[in-house]
This record gives C-alpha cells, structure tokens and sequence, in this order.
C-alpha cells in the first residue's frame, strides 16, 4: 500500500513519516526537492521545479515493496509550489502528478507553528498551500483524509485509517 503524507510546509510531513515508518517498518519516499535544493543550492528556476518532480516521480516508480510505502510529499506538490511561485499552471507537471496515485492521501493543514528552515519560503502560504491541495485532490477523485490535530492525537487517527485499509486488502 502506497500512502501519501501531503500538505504544506512546516505541517509535520516528514516528521509524521518516520512516526508511521516506526511503527509500520514501511519505507519512506523521501521529499526530492529537499536533496536538489540541498545540492544544487537555494536558487532555483522553473525548470529546476520540472527537474525535482521528474527525479521524484521516478523514486515512486523504482519503488516496489510488499510492505506500507510512505511518501513524503508527491508530486502534486511540484504543480501547486510552480503555480503559486510563477503564477501559472504547468500542463507537464500536472501530467506527472496524474502518472501516479497513491493509495490514501493524508493531508495535513497547517496546525503546527511554522519553523525557519532555509529550504522554506513562506509561513504566509500555508492556508492557499492548503486549499489549492484539496482542490486538485477533488478533482483528481484522490482518496484522501485532512487533519487538522497534532501530535499523538493525528498519529493515532492516521494508524486508524492505514490500518482499516490494510485489513480490507488482506481480505
């Protein structure tokens, strides 16, 4: 099973997934443009956005495993982050995001105060961050939960959910 951890920055993705990773002994596909902006440095450019979610979409699709994946972010990300930074919808990126569907997609809303890190851009963007990914996921027909708990209280809906669905695939 393939879950998706989404949302926007300073929610609590990554954190959430090595939470579930833990518990699971799953695998986690970790957010790719954190490692390009990491090597390639801070600035980047529309076709640096292109480039993160082509690398990421083929981290999912090298993935095989029989055990719970855990994405952290996907790659919808790419197209709402190059829609809300150059005021445009990008038709490749939406196209890419289409190539894959994860399972259950969890969405986090933005209940955790926002953190500084270099790799972030806004605290101001949470909240259209937010709504433009429960629009695209309506429009996808994307099985997807929102959560607007933190900590033990999220951790414990979220396992709820994966372990209801993993029970209906074993059956």
């Amino acid at each position: 099973m393939n879950i998706a951890i989404i949302g926007p920055e300073s929610s609590g993705k990554s954190y959430l997934c090595t939470q579930l990773q833990a518990h699971y002994k799953g695998t986690i596909i970790p957010d790719y443009s954190r490692y390009y902006l990491a090597t390639k440095g801070l600035k980047y450019n529309s076709s640096d956005i292109l480039s993160m979610a082509n690398a990421h979409l083929n981290l999912f699709l090298r993935y095989k495993s029989d055990s719970l994946v855990i994405w952290d972010t996907d790659i919808l990300n790419y197209y709402i982050w190059y829609e809300l930074k150059f005021g445009v919808k990008l038709d490749e990126l939406k196209e890419l995001s289409n190539r894959i569907k994860p399972d259950i997609n969890f969405l986090l809303f933005p209940s955790i105060k926002w953190e500084y890190d270099p790799m972030r851009e806004s605290q101001f963007s949470q909240e259209i961050i937010y709504t433009k990914y429960v629009e695209y996921l309506k429009l996808k027909k994307s099985v997807y939960y929102t959560f607007d708990s933190i900590g033990k209280e999220r951790l414990q809906k979220i396992r709820f959910i994966i372990d209801y669905y993993l029970t209906l695939q074993h059956r």
